[in-house]
Protein backbone atom coordinates (compact mmCIF):
# COMPACT_ATOMS: atom_id res chain seq x y z
CA UNK A 1 0.00 0.00 0.00
CA UNK A 2 2.80 2.38 0.83
CA UNK A 3 4.48 1.60 -2.52
CA UNK A 4 1.29 2.33 -4.39
CA UNK A 5 0.82 5.49 -2.42
CA UNK A 6 4.30 6.73 -3.27
CA UNK A 7 3.74 6.13 -6.97
CA UNK A 8 0.38 7.93 -7.00
CA UNK A 9 1.00 11.04 -9.17
CA UNK A 10 -1.31 13.12 -7.03
CA UNK A 11 0.90 12.45 -4.09
CA UNK A 12 4.21 12.77 -5.98
CA UNK A 13 5.48 16.33 -5.90
CA UNK A 14 7.45 16.10 -9.14
CA UNK A 15 4.60 14.41 -11.00
CA UNK A 16 2.13 16.90 -9.59
CA UNK A 17 4.20 19.84 -10.84
CA UNK A 18 4.44 18.26 -14.29
CA UNK A 19 0.72 17.53 -14.38
CA UNK A 20 -0.20 21.05 -13.22
CA UNK A 21 2.07 22.60 -15.89
CA UNK A 22 0.45 20.51 -18.62
CA UNK A 23 -3.01 21.48 -17.44
CA UNK A 24 -2.04 25.16 -17.35
CA UNK A 25 -0.60 24.97 -20.87
CA UNK A 26 -3.74 23.27 -22.12
CA UNK A 27 -5.98 25.83 -20.44
CA UNK A 28 -3.86 28.72 -21.80
CA UNK A 29 -3.97 27.24 -25.31
CA UNK A 30 -7.74 26.87 -25.03
CA UNK A 31 -8.14 30.47 -23.85
CA UNK A 32 -5.90 31.77 -26.67
CA UNK A 33 -7.84 29.73 -29.22
CA UNK A 34 -11.14 31.02 -27.84
CA UNK A 35 -9.82 34.61 -27.97
CA UNK A 36 -8.66 34.12 -31.56
CA UNK A 37 -12.00 32.60 -32.51
CA UNK A 38 -13.82 35.42 -30.72
CA UNK A 39 -11.76 38.07 -32.52
CA UNK A 40 -12.24 36.29 -35.84
CA UNK A 41 -15.99 36.08 -35.29
CA UNK A 42 -16.08 39.74 -34.24
CA UNK A 43 -14.21 40.83 -37.37
CA UNK A 44 -16.47 38.68 -39.54
CA UNK A 45 -19.60 40.06 -37.88
CA UNK A 46 -18.20 43.60 -38.11
CA UNK A 47 -17.55 43.21 -41.83
CA UNK A 48 -21.06 41.82 -42.31
CA UNK A 49 -22.57 44.75 -40.39
CA UNK A 50 -20.65 47.21 -42.56
CA UNK A 51 -21.70 45.49 -45.79
CA UNK A 52 -25.33 45.43 -44.64
CA UNK A 53 -25.15 49.12 -43.62
CA UNK A 54 -26.03 48.31 -40.02
CA UNK A 55 -25.40 50.73 -37.18
CA UNK A 56 -21.88 50.60 -35.76
CA UNK A 57 -20.90 51.74 -32.29
CA UNK A 58 -17.96 54.13 -31.97
CA UNK A 59 -15.79 51.16 -30.95
CA UNK A 60 -17.06 49.24 -33.98
CA UNK A 61 -16.25 52.17 -36.24
CA UNK A 62 -12.66 52.33 -35.02
CA UNK A 63 -12.22 48.56 -35.31
CA UNK A 64 -13.69 48.57 -38.80
CA UNK A 65 -11.21 51.24 -39.86
CA UNK A 66 -8.40 49.09 -38.46
CA UNK A 67 -9.84 46.16 -40.40
CA UNK A 68 -9.50 48.26 -43.59
CA UNK A 69 -5.87 49.07 -42.86
CA UNK A 70 -6.30 52.51 -41.24
CA UNK A 71 -3.68 53.01 -38.52
CA UNK A 72 -3.92 55.00 -35.28
CA UNK A 73 -0.31 56.05 -34.84
CA UNK A 74 -0.61 59.83 -35.19
CA UNK A 75 -3.86 59.95 -33.24
CA UNK A 76 -4.45 57.02 -30.90
CA UNK A 77 -7.72 55.16 -30.52
CA UNK A 78 -8.71 57.05 -27.37
CA UNK A 79 -8.37 60.41 -29.12
CA UNK A 80 -10.13 59.03 -32.19
CA UNK A 81 -13.05 57.89 -30.02
CA UNK A 82 -13.33 61.39 -28.52
CA UNK A 83 -13.26 62.95 -32.01
CA UNK A 84 -15.98 60.62 -33.33
CA UNK A 85 -18.10 61.02 -30.19
CA UNK A 86 -17.89 64.73 -29.50
CA UNK A 87 -16.37 66.71 -32.37
CA UNK A 88 -17.58 65.17 -35.61
CA UNK A 89 -18.99 61.92 -36.97
CA UNK A 90 -17.77 58.84 -38.80
CA UNK A 91 -18.67 59.73 -42.39
CA UNK A 92 -17.33 63.28 -42.07
CA UNK A 93 -13.86 61.92 -41.36
CA UNK A 94 -13.78 58.64 -43.25
CA UNK A 95 -15.09 60.07 -46.56
CA UNK A 96 -11.54 61.27 -47.23
CA UNK A 97 -10.18 57.72 -47.42
CA UNK A 98 -11.56 57.79 -50.98
CA UNK A 99 -8.43 59.78 -51.87
CA UNK A 100 -6.32 56.68 -51.34
CA UNK A 101 -5.97 53.39 -53.17
CA UNK A 102 -6.33 49.96 -51.61
CA UNK A 103 -3.91 47.05 -51.77
CA UNK A 104 -5.64 43.68 -51.28
CA UNK A 105 -8.61 45.44 -49.74
CA UNK A 106 -6.58 47.50 -47.26
CA UNK A 107 -5.35 51.08 -47.31
CA UNK A 108 -1.60 51.66 -47.11
CA UNK A 109 0.08 54.48 -45.17
CA UNK A 110 -3.29 55.99 -44.21
CA UNK A 111 -3.60 57.07 -40.60
CA UNK A 112 -6.69 58.32 -38.79
CA UNK A 113 -4.74 61.51 -38.04
CA UNK A 114 -4.35 62.16 -41.76
CA UNK A 115 -8.08 61.64 -42.38
CA UNK A 116 -8.93 63.97 -39.50
CA UNK A 117 -6.53 66.60 -40.86
CA UNK A 118 -8.22 66.41 -44.28
CA UNK A 119 -11.62 66.81 -42.61
CA UNK A 120 -10.39 69.98 -40.87
CA UNK A 121 -8.88 71.36 -44.09
CA UNK A 122 -12.15 70.61 -45.89
CA UNK A 123 -14.04 72.65 -43.29
CA UNK A 124 -11.78 75.64 -44.00
CA UNK A 125 -12.33 75.17 -47.74
CA UNK A 126 -16.13 75.16 -47.29
CA UNK A 127 -16.22 78.28 -45.12
CA UNK A 128 -13.99 80.29 -47.45
CA UNK A 129 -15.70 79.03 -50.61
CA UNK A 130 -19.06 80.25 -49.30
CA UNK A 131 -17.58 83.75 -49.05
CA UNK A 132 -16.30 83.47 -52.61
CA UNK A 133 -19.73 82.40 -53.85
CA UNK A 134 -21.47 85.28 -52.11
CA UNK A 135 -18.99 87.68 -53.74
CA UNK A 136 -19.55 86.13 -57.17
CA UNK A 137 -23.33 86.10 -56.90
CA UNK A 138 -23.49 89.73 -55.76
CA UNK A 139 -21.11 91.00 -58.45
CA UNK A 140 -22.74 89.10 -61.30
CA UNK A 141 -26.21 90.25 -60.25
CA UNK A 142 -24.87 93.81 -60.07
CA UNK A 143 -23.39 93.53 -63.57
CA UNK A 144 -26.57 91.99 -64.98
CA UNK A 145 -28.85 94.63 -63.48
CA UNK A 146 -26.60 97.43 -64.73
CA UNK A 147 -26.54 95.97 -68.26
CA UNK A 148 -30.34 95.75 -68.38
CA UNK A 149 -30.65 99.26 -66.92
CA UNK A 150 -28.26 100.73 -69.49
CA UNK A 151 -29.97 98.97 -72.40
CA UNK A 152 -33.26 99.68 -74.14
CA UNK A 153 -34.84 96.64 -72.47
CA UNK A 154 -38.22 97.03 -70.81
CA UNK A 155 -37.94 95.63 -67.29
CA UNK A 156 -41.31 93.86 -67.63
CA UNK A 157 -41.23 92.68 -71.24
CA UNK A 158 -37.93 90.88 -70.66
CA UNK A 159 -39.66 88.86 -67.92
CA UNK A 160 -42.32 87.72 -70.40
CA UNK A 161 -39.61 86.89 -72.93
CA UNK A 162 -37.70 84.85 -70.38
CA UNK A 163 -40.84 82.98 -69.31
CA UNK A 164 -41.46 81.95 -72.92
CA UNK A 165 -37.81 80.86 -73.17
CA UNK A 166 -38.21 78.78 -69.98
CA UNK A 167 -41.30 77.00 -71.28
CA UNK A 168 -39.74 76.25 -74.64
CA UNK A 169 -36.56 74.95 -73.01
CA UNK A 170 -38.66 72.71 -70.78
CA UNK A 171 -40.55 71.36 -73.79
CA UNK A 172 -37.28 70.55 -75.58
CA UNK A 173 -35.96 68.71 -72.52
CA UNK A 174 -39.11 66.59 -72.40
CA UNK A 175 -38.91 65.78 -76.11
CA UNK A 176 -35.23 64.83 -75.85
CA UNK A 177 -35.58 62.85 -72.62
CA UNK A 178 -35.47 59.05 -72.45
CA UNK A 179 -39.02 58.82 -71.08
CA UNK A 180 -40.56 58.69 -74.60
CA UNK A 181 -43.68 60.56 -73.51
CA UNK A 182 -46.38 61.14 -76.09
CA UNK A 183 -46.89 64.67 -77.45
CA UNK A 184 -50.15 64.83 -75.54
CA UNK A 185 -48.38 64.01 -72.27
CA UNK A 186 -45.65 66.53 -73.03
CA UNK A 187 -48.23 69.26 -73.73
CA UNK A 188 -49.97 68.45 -70.45
CA UNK A 189 -46.70 68.73 -68.50
CA UNK A 190 -45.82 72.00 -70.25
CA UNK A 191 -49.22 73.50 -69.31
CA UNK A 192 -48.52 72.68 -65.66
CA UNK A 193 -45.00 74.15 -65.74
CA UNK A 194 -44.45 76.99 -63.29
CA UNK A 195 -42.45 79.87 -64.70
CA UNK A 196 -39.92 81.75 -62.59
CA UNK A 197 -42.22 84.61 -61.60
CA UNK A 198 -44.78 82.21 -60.14
CA UNK A 199 -42.11 80.09 -58.43
CA UNK A 200 -40.55 83.08 -56.75
CA UNK A 201 -43.67 85.03 -55.95
CA UNK A 202 -45.52 82.05 -54.49
CA UNK A 203 -42.60 81.12 -52.27
CA UNK A 204 -43.14 84.19 -50.07
CA UNK A 205 -46.71 83.92 -48.80
CA UNK A 206 -46.36 84.98 -45.19
CA UNK A 207 -45.37 88.33 -43.62
CA UNK A 208 -42.89 86.25 -41.65
CA UNK A 209 -40.94 85.54 -44.84
CA UNK A 210 -37.89 87.81 -45.00
CA UNK A 211 -38.57 88.95 -48.57
CA UNK A 212 -42.32 89.40 -48.17
CA UNK A 213 -42.16 93.21 -48.13
CA UNK A 214 -40.03 93.18 -51.27
CA UNK A 215 -42.67 91.42 -53.35
CA UNK A 216 -46.01 92.06 -51.58
CA UNK A 217 -46.88 94.93 -53.95
CA UNK A 218 -45.37 93.31 -57.03
CA UNK A 219 -46.90 89.83 -57.08
CA UNK A 220 -49.12 90.38 -60.09
CA UNK A 221 -46.38 91.73 -62.35
CA UNK A 222 -42.82 91.65 -61.00
CA UNK A 223 -40.04 93.45 -62.84
CA UNK A 224 -36.78 91.79 -63.83
CA UNK A 225 -34.96 93.73 -61.11
CA UNK A 226 -37.13 92.14 -58.42
CA UNK A 227 -36.74 88.66 -59.91
CA UNK A 228 -32.96 88.93 -60.14
CA UNK A 229 -32.83 89.97 -56.50
CA UNK A 230 -34.77 86.83 -55.53
CA UNK A 231 -33.09 84.35 -57.88
CA UNK A 232 -31.08 81.50 -56.46
CA UNK A 233 -27.60 80.71 -57.77
CA UNK A 234 -29.01 78.06 -60.11
CA UNK A 235 -31.86 80.28 -61.35
CA UNK A 236 -29.38 83.07 -62.00
CA UNK A 237 -27.26 80.77 -64.16
CA UNK A 238 -30.33 79.79 -66.24
CA UNK A 239 -31.32 83.41 -66.74
CA UNK A 240 -27.78 84.28 -67.86
CA UNK A 241 -27.98 81.42 -70.36
CA UNK A 242 -31.11 83.07 -71.79
CA UNK A 243 -29.45 86.52 -71.80
CA UNK A 244 -26.43 85.27 -73.74
CA UNK A 245 -28.36 83.03 -76.13
CA UNK A 246 -30.62 85.94 -77.09
CA UNK A 247 -27.57 88.18 -77.47
CA UNK A 248 -28.84 90.88 -75.20
CA UNK A 249 -27.04 94.14 -74.52
CA UNK A 250 -23.28 93.49 -73.97
CA UNK A 251 -24.02 89.81 -73.49
CA UNK A 252 -20.37 88.86 -74.05
CA UNK A 253 -19.54 90.21 -70.59
CA UNK A 254 -21.52 87.26 -69.22
CA UNK A 255 -20.04 84.56 -71.46
CA UNK A 256 -17.77 83.22 -68.72
CA UNK A 257 -20.59 83.19 -66.18
CA UNK A 258 -22.80 81.31 -68.62
CA UNK A 259 -20.09 78.70 -69.13
CA UNK A 260 -18.94 78.15 -65.54
CA UNK A 261 -21.68 79.09 -63.06
CA UNK A 262 -23.30 75.66 -63.13
CA UNK A 263 -19.91 73.95 -62.77
CA UNK A 264 -19.11 76.02 -59.70
CA UNK A 265 -22.60 75.35 -58.32
CA UNK A 266 -21.53 71.79 -57.51
CA UNK A 267 -18.97 73.15 -55.07
CA UNK A 268 -21.39 75.77 -53.74
CA UNK A 269 -24.04 73.20 -52.87
CA UNK A 270 -21.52 71.02 -51.03
CA UNK A 271 -20.17 73.98 -49.08
CA UNK A 272 -23.62 75.36 -48.22
CA UNK A 273 -24.86 71.99 -46.95
CA UNK A 274 -21.62 71.08 -45.15
CA UNK A 275 -20.84 68.15 -47.43
CA UNK A 276 -17.21 67.10 -47.98
CA UNK A 277 -15.49 68.65 -51.00
CA UNK A 278 -11.92 67.41 -51.11
CA UNK A 279 -12.53 63.67 -51.15
CA UNK A 280 -11.87 62.02 -54.52
CA UNK A 281 -9.75 65.05 -55.36
CA UNK A 282 -6.48 63.34 -56.33
CA UNK A 283 -7.62 60.74 -58.87
CA UNK A 284 -7.12 61.69 -62.53
CA UNK A 285 -10.23 60.09 -63.99
CA UNK A 286 -13.11 61.22 -61.80
CA UNK A 287 -14.65 63.52 -64.43
CA UNK A 288 -17.93 62.56 -66.04
CA UNK A 289 -17.58 62.54 -69.80
CA UNK A 290 -20.86 62.97 -71.67
CA UNK A 291 -20.56 65.66 -74.34
CA UNK A 292 -21.79 68.49 -72.11
CA UNK A 293 -19.65 67.50 -69.12
CA UNK A 294 -16.13 67.60 -70.50
CA UNK A 295 -13.53 69.85 -68.86
CA UNK A 296 -14.12 73.41 -70.04
CA UNK A 297 -11.57 74.96 -72.39
CA UNK A 298 -11.84 78.28 -70.50
CA UNK A 299 -10.69 76.56 -67.29
CA UNK A 300 -7.79 74.81 -69.02
CA UNK A 301 -6.64 78.08 -70.64
CA UNK A 302 -6.94 79.93 -67.35
CA UNK A 303 -4.71 77.40 -65.60
CA UNK A 304 -2.09 77.11 -68.32
CA UNK A 305 -2.00 80.66 -69.73
CA UNK A 306 -2.89 82.94 -66.83
CA UNK A 307 -1.66 80.85 -63.91
CA UNK A 308 1.35 79.47 -65.84
CA UNK A 309 0.78 75.88 -64.77
CA UNK A 310 2.51 73.13 -66.81
CA UNK A 311 0.25 71.75 -69.51
CA UNK A 312 1.07 68.16 -68.52
CA UNK A 313 -0.01 68.76 -64.92
CA UNK A 314 -3.20 70.54 -65.99
CA UNK A 315 -4.08 67.82 -68.52
CA UNK A 316 -4.02 65.20 -65.77
CA UNK A 317 -5.59 67.15 -62.91
CA UNK A 318 -8.38 68.88 -64.82
CA UNK A 319 -9.90 65.47 -65.55
CA UNK A 320 -10.81 65.38 -61.87
CA UNK A 321 -14.29 66.84 -61.39
CA UNK A 322 -13.44 68.49 -58.06
CA UNK A 323 -10.24 70.11 -59.37
CA UNK A 324 -12.12 71.37 -62.43
CA UNK A 325 -14.99 72.88 -60.42
CA UNK A 326 -12.75 74.46 -57.77
CA UNK A 327 -10.69 76.01 -60.58
CA UNK A 328 -13.90 77.29 -62.19
CA UNK A 329 -14.92 78.89 -58.88
CA UNK A 330 -11.58 80.66 -58.41
CA UNK A 331 -11.58 81.79 -62.05
CA UNK A 332 -15.08 83.26 -61.72
CA UNK A 333 -14.10 85.15 -58.58
CA UNK A 334 -10.91 86.46 -60.19
CA UNK A 335 -12.84 87.60 -63.27
CA UNK A 336 -15.99 89.18 -61.81
CA UNK A 337 -15.06 90.43 -58.33
CA UNK A 338 -13.20 93.72 -58.72
CA UNK A 339 -13.49 95.55 -55.39
CA UNK A 340 -10.03 96.20 -53.92
CA UNK A 341 -11.05 95.63 -50.31
CA UNK A 342 -12.84 92.39 -51.08
CA UNK A 343 -9.98 91.07 -53.22
CA UNK A 344 -7.39 92.00 -50.60
CA UNK A 345 -9.32 90.16 -47.88
CA UNK A 346 -9.92 87.07 -50.02
CA UNK A 347 -6.26 86.96 -51.07
CA UNK A 348 -5.18 86.90 -47.42
CA UNK A 349 -7.75 84.21 -46.63
CA UNK A 350 -6.69 82.07 -49.59
CA UNK A 351 -3.02 82.29 -48.59
CA UNK A 352 -3.95 81.41 -45.01
CA UNK A 353 -5.88 78.39 -46.30
CA UNK A 354 -2.81 77.13 -48.17
CA UNK A 355 -0.70 77.58 -45.05
CA UNK A 356 -3.21 75.47 -43.13
CA UNK A 357 -3.04 72.79 -45.83
CA UNK A 358 0.73 72.53 -45.27
CA UNK A 359 0.59 72.68 -41.47
CA UNK A 360 0.95 68.90 -41.10
CA UNK A 361 2.76 68.19 -44.34
CA UNK A 362 4.61 65.28 -42.73
CA UNK A 363 1.31 63.34 -42.79
CA UNK A 364 1.42 63.36 -46.60
CA UNK A 365 5.01 62.27 -47.21
CA UNK A 366 3.83 59.02 -48.80
CA UNK A 367 1.09 60.68 -50.86
CA UNK A 368 2.64 62.92 -53.52
CA UNK A 369 -0.69 63.43 -55.33
CA UNK A 370 -1.75 65.87 -52.63
CA UNK A 371 1.35 67.98 -53.22
CA UNK A 372 0.36 68.34 -56.87
CA UNK A 373 -3.18 69.38 -55.94
CA UNK A 374 -1.94 71.96 -53.45
CA UNK A 375 0.61 73.23 -55.97
CA UNK A 376 -2.12 73.78 -58.57
CA UNK A 377 -4.34 75.70 -56.16
CA UNK A 378 -1.35 77.67 -54.85
CA UNK A 379 -0.47 78.80 -58.39
CA UNK A 380 -4.07 80.03 -58.89
CA UNK A 381 -3.83 81.97 -55.64
CA UNK A 382 -0.47 83.49 -56.62
CA UNK A 383 -2.04 84.66 -59.88
CA UNK A 384 -4.91 86.27 -57.96
CA UNK A 385 -3.92 89.89 -57.32
CA UNK A 386 -5.49 93.09 -56.03
CA UNK A 387 -6.43 95.02 -59.19
CA UNK A 388 -5.78 98.73 -59.61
Amino acid sequence: MKRAFREDPFNNKRSLISFTSEVKDEIAATIIKEEIDEKSNYKSNLADKAVNKEKLTITDQINYLKLKGITFDRLNESIAEDILSNRTYYYKVTAFRKNFKKDNGKYKNVDFGLLNDLATIDMHFRYLFLKLFLDIEHNIKTLLINLITESDEDGYKIVEEYKAFEVESYRKRLINSKSKDSLETIDMKVRKYETIDKKLMDSYKSPRDYSYDLISKRKSKPSIWVLIELMSYGQLSFFINFYVQRKKYKYKELNLARSLLLDSKNIRDSAAHSRPIIFNIVGPNEFLLPSDKRPKLQVRNYLTQECNLPDKLVSGKIRNLKIHDVSALLYLHDHYVNGKITRRERKKELVSLMERCRLKKQYYENHSDFSEVYYLILKIIKNYSVKN
